[in-house]
Order: structure tokens, then sequence, then C-alpha cells
């Protein structure tokens, strides 16, 4: 049997007997997709996975490792779930930063990457992040013959594209080991963009659902509200999905198309906007709050999500229509206009998908009817003229993980080395304006003390080394090393991450957050949401490790503080899983802190009270019956000697308002 015929075997096993290749993959197999080095361009929804997948069965039957590199951490747990259901026979492992840095943590550099190294030798498939496979290949751990990168238009994303680009410098540098399959839907210059990678473009027009739109609504006004209910009301067009660029938007919209048809809002849970089928979803919400809303989506519980532009390349929701806001100042890129269109039907589900664009602009409508997608040219030559902290930070970094690349193979490197490395991938960047950044990059690197002279060349300080190992720049380096406190630190971080944002509001809203005070007040008066302080904490889950390493480690459960948000005396209640920070300050305050007090207690009750009231009947149930089991753990304090616990707050509460009033509140 041939490995096409064991493929298509496959397939039917896992997409049932009556699977068929559509015709966008039938032509982009014929045309050698499965063959060789290819940049792959079908609509949005047209199979191009599955055509990449063929290829890579080819050489793991072949006994030859794979790389799959994600565009983001939320679709690589996703995808290792679902390689491991489709190439069955084969092991697909998942690596990622977090666990770079819980083994140097425990075991120090060497033996970290020697036990990665034994894991990742057996694996057949591995998943990582953009960042996560140039880390991969630039220390090492994994020696891929094929690597294929999904999403490769994330090369017009300026901060994870330099990433993005360094790491298709690392295949060139191995083309004569290293295979290349590259998948998109949106790209403006793709015969470009293949020619300078010497891949064959692969391309089809062919869309497994219609696609009907965009319906150009023009408003004048910025705020664009009532022309986006009128849409919803006068269109039987549902699920429907509404992008919007701001968290605030979302939230602000959501609420009103409630009020507007009868809804009282204020207060609404979570649980509610959905039982009402119409939800808002951004990165601020909790992990927990994200996956409630998309998978009430996906069972087509919401009619109407407003949703932020993330969510077009973040996860798999698909919808019948879908509305692109894009007014004023800061309007999406066109290619990222047609990747939310893209999101309009679904085959076996919706045969046609209707999208709608409402904006300000008579000029970007034009672009977008025209279908302008942006040309995509090096990220790093273009971003660097910027000259912004993102792009200090997001270049250096990737040039220290160029430099720890070329080091693994030769040593010291040479300006020719670091010249002919980058040579690798020069779209739209000419041989002078190349040297004269390159240059600079490595000009600030120096003044860093990341880089250092050495015979003629330049290699790595030993702070270099490792700031690259942890795939971080020069700015993350000089916050870690400096002699902040914690809070002005993890601030600073946050703020770098974001690029936006004010230091002192940040590091207030962290103040407060592991103070246990109220999630709406910190939102109100900071801007910060839970998710916010969720992805700081894992990030500094990974940084932490790098501070320690630099001499400045941050003080013990600060990090776990920031991802409970509690005070540290309430760590031992908030640990037990179903409390949480909020039912840990309620524990504390009906016994005062006298833990064998709570044991006395109806916890059950309390719990469901105190749920109830926020979140429903049906809910505080669910909480009354959890309680059991919190009371044994409860129980396993006490045994532990742990009778008594302090709140241990940093910060008052303000004057006239008691502890107990405001939990009852939250």
């Amino acid at each position: 049997m041939t490995w096409f015929s064991e493929f298509l075997e496959r397939c039917s096993l896992v997409f049932g007997e009556d699977f068929r290749l559509w015709e966008s993959q039938k032509e982009c197999l014929k045309k050698g997709a499965a063959d060789k080095d290819s940049l792959i361009v079908t609509p949005t929804a047209a199979g191009k996975t599955l055509v990449a997948e063929a290829r890579m069965f080819r050489f793991l039957r072949s006994g030859e490792q794979v790389l799959y590199v994600s565009p983001l951490i939320s679709l690589t747990s996703e995808k290792v779930g679902e390689f491991r259901d489709f190439f069955v026979e084969f092991s697909v492992e998942e690596y990622s930063g977090a666990e770079w840095a819980r083994l140097i943590e425990r075991y120090g550099e060497k033996d970290a990457r020697s036990i990665i190294r034994r894991r990742l030798e057996n694996a057949d498939l591995v998943v990582a992040t953009i960042e996560g496979a140039c880390s991969i290949l630039a220390k090492n751990l994994y020696f891929p013959r094929l690597v294929v990168v999904d999403e490769c238009h994330m090369l017009l994303h300026r901060d994870r594209g330099v990433y993005l680009e360094t790491l298709l410098k690392m295949c060139k540098m191995e083309r004569n080991s290293i295979n290349l399959t590259l998948l998109s839907a949106t790209v403006g210059n793709a015969g470009d963009l293949a020619r300078s990678l010497n891949l064959a473009l692969i391309s089809s027009e062919w869309r497994p659902t219609k696609l009907i739109g965009p319906e150009v609504h023009l408003c004048a006004f910025r705020d664009p509200r009532e022309t986006i209910f009128q849409i919803l009301e006068d269109d039987d067009g549902a699920p429907y999905l509404v992008f919007l660029p701001t968290r605030w938007a979302t939230e602000n919209y959501c609420a009103s198309f409630l009020q507007r048809r009868g809804v009282q809002t204020e207060d609404l849970s979570i649980e509610n906007y959905i039982r009402e089928g119409c939800a808002f979803h951004h990165a601020g919400l909790s992990y927990s709050d994200r996956e409630m809303i998309e998978e009430a989506f996906r069972n087509e519980e919401i009619a109407y999500l407003f949703a932020t532009t993330t969510l077009a390349m973040g996860v798999n929701l698909p919808s019948k229509s879908v509305i692109v806001v894009a007014t004023g100042k800061h309007k999406p890129l066109i290619t990222e206009v047609f990747q939310m269109a893209g999101r309009a039907g679904r085959p076996g589900k919706w045969d046609t998908g209707f999208w709608h664009l409402v904006t300000d602009s008579e000029t970007f409508a034009s672009r977008v009817l025209n279908a302008e997608l942006e040309r995509i040219t090096s990220p790093t030559f273009s971003f660097s003229n910027t000259n912004s902290p993102e792009a200090v930070e997001h270049i250096g970094a990737a040039e220290l993980l160029s430099y720890l690349c070329l080091e693994e193979r030769a040593g010291s490197v040479s300006e020719s080395d670091i010249l002919s490395f980058h040579m690798g991938f020069t779209l739209g960047v000419d041989l002078d304006t190349l040297v004269s950044t390159v240059s600079s990059i490595d000009e600030t690197l120096l003044r860093y003390h990341l880089l250092e002279e050495e015979n003629g060349g330049r290699r790595l300080t030993r702070h270099g080394r490792l700031v690259a190992s942890f795939g971080v720049g020069p700015l993350t380096y000089s916050i870690l090393n400096s002699r902040d406190s914690d809070t002005e630190r993890a601030a600073r971080l946050h703020v770098l991450q974001q690029g936006y944002g004010k230091q002192t509001d940040v590091e207030r809203g962290i103040i407060y957050w592991i103070n246990n005070f109220d999630e709406l007040e910190i939102k109100e008066s900071f801007k910060m949401y839970v998710g916010d302080f969720q992805n700081l904490a894992r990030r500094l889950e990974v940084l932490s490790t790098l501070a320690g390493a630099l001499g400045k480690p941050f003080e013990k459960d600060f990090v776990e503080r920031i991802r409970r948000g509690c005070t540290r005396g309430l760590l031992p209640l908030a640990r037990i899983r179903g409390v949480g920070r909020k039912f840990a300050l309620g524990i504390f305050l009906f016994c005062n802190g006298d833990l064998e007090k709570a044991l006395k207690m109806d916890l059950s009750r309390v719990m469901s009270a105190a749920f109830s009231r926020k979140y429903g009947i049906l809910y505080g149930q669910r909480m009354g019956a959890r309680a059991r089991k919190i009371r044994s753990e409860i129980e396993k304090l006490v045994k532990r000697g742990i009778k008594k616990i302090e709140l241990n707050a940093e910060i008052p509460v303000p004057v006239g308002t008691s502890l107990l009033d405001r939990w009852i509140r939250q």
C-alpha cells in the first residue's frame, strides 16, 4: 500500500467512512504539496491543514521527525490533541518555555538541556509556538526533517513576526536537512514570499462554503452601535460574531444590545449573559470564563457574540454571520479583516456564510472591496525603524536567539556570519539597510552587556546566553536585573508585553489584586482584568526562574499571589480546589481566621447562599455541594498544624467599608 493510500485510509478512520477530499485539497496535492517545499494558500476553512498533514504523514511514515509551528499558545494544546488522534502510532509532544524554566530551576541549564533533548529525541512530532520553535532549533534540542508553519501571515505582526522570521532563517541555514511547508489564507504577495524562501507556491480558490459579502455599512459617527444593532435586528443570520477593536467595546455593546431588548445588565454574570443568548469575549476574561463562552457559542447557546479581533486567530469558532467593525483611528489590517470574515460559514453546518463591514472610512472600505492585502516584508527591518521599546525588546530577543543558534554550531560569530544568517530572509530589504540595521541591533546588545567582542567577532556573554535561552530581549533583562520592587518589575513587564498602559496604574492594580480587592473595582480604576493577571502570572512563572538565575529573585509566593489574587495569609485556603480568591476571603471573614471554627460552620449553607446571590440558585446549589470536599481539605490543614491564619493585607480597606461588606458585595 502506498503512503497516500494509507493516508486516505487514516482519514476515513478519523473522519468517518464517507470522508472525501475537498476540491481545494485535491488541487493542492495534485500540484505537489505533499512532495515539495511549498507555500500553500487557500481560503479560510478550505482544509489546508489536512494538506500539510499529508506531507507530515509521509515524513513520519519514513521515520523522520516533524516540527509543527502553531501561531498561539491557545492553539498548541488543541493541535497536540488533534495530532494524537490522527497520528495514532506516532509520538506527539508539546514544547513550551514553561517546561524549560521549570527544569532550569530544578536541575540547572546543562541538565535541563539534556532532559528536554532526550524527551524530544523520542518524539516523532513536536508542536510548539513560534517562540518555542525558535528556542528548540537555536538550542539544538530537536532535529526535524520537516517544519510546518501555520498562519505564516503572522510575519505581518511585527512583534511576533520577528521571531517567525528568525525561525525561517534557522530553517534556511539548515536547508540541506530541513524541509519547509508554510500555510496561510491571506498573503498579499504570496509569490514574492515563496520566491524569497525558494518555495513552490501552491494555491486554490475553492471554498467548501459560499461566502457572501462584504455588505458595507458606512456610518457617520465613531460609535457604530446603532448600525450594528440594525444589522442584528433586521437579519435572521444568527449566530453572529461581531468583531470590535477594544475590550470596552465588546462589553459595552453587548450590554447595550441586551438593554435594547429589555434585559437588565447591572451585575449580570457570565452565566446569565449566556442564558440571555448574548455574550462578549476578550483576553481580559479569565481562562474559565472564555472557555465557558466558547463552548456555549459552539453549542449555539449564544446567538450574538461580541469579541475582540484576537478571537479570529486564537480559537476555532465558526459562525453563520460575521460583522467586522473598523472605525476610529486604529483600524485592523486588511489581512485581519479577511481572517475575521473567514469565520462565516462552515461545511455541514452553514453552507453559506455572510459578512458585513461597518466602517467610517470610504477609503478603507474600498481597500477591503478590492482585497488589497498587506504585502509581507522582513518584519525585523520594518519594525526596527520605529525605535519603540517593543521593537528594541523583540528584535533584540530575536538577535540573541540568532547568536545562540550560530554559537551552538560554530562558537564565536563573525560579522559575516551574522550577516549571512540574516540574508536567509530579506524580503523588501536592500543590502545597505541590512548591514546598518544588524549593526544597530548588535550595538544595542553590546550596550546591555549581552554581547561581547572576541577575536574579531562577537559572542554572547554569560547573561546573554542565559537571556537568549529564555527567548526574551534586553528590556526584559534590564527590568529583571534592576533593583526595583517585585511589584514595580511585574508592572514594567506587563506594560512592555502589552505595548500600552501606565506603569503606576498597573502597579496599583497588582497591589489591589493580591490584596483581594474586588475585580470590578480594579477593572474600573486601573483597566486591568482577571485575564491580565492570569497572563502576567503565567509569564512570571517563566521569568521568575530567569530572575533567580540573574541573582534578583522574586519574593517567595509573589508569583503565586498574582496567579491566585490573594494575600499571603489566604494562600492556604486559596490553594484548595473550588475555593479561589473570593471564597478564601469569605471563609476567613466568617471564622475570623480560626480554621477549627470553620470546620464547625455549615459551609454548604454559606457557599450556597453567597453564590446564589451572585450567580443564581442553580450555581449556588452546585457550590454548596462542593463544600464537603472543601471541608475535608480544611481538616487536612488543621491536622498539619495550620489552625489560625492571618489576613496579612498590605493595604488598608477604605474607611467606612468593612471587609465583610466588601466580600458580600463581591
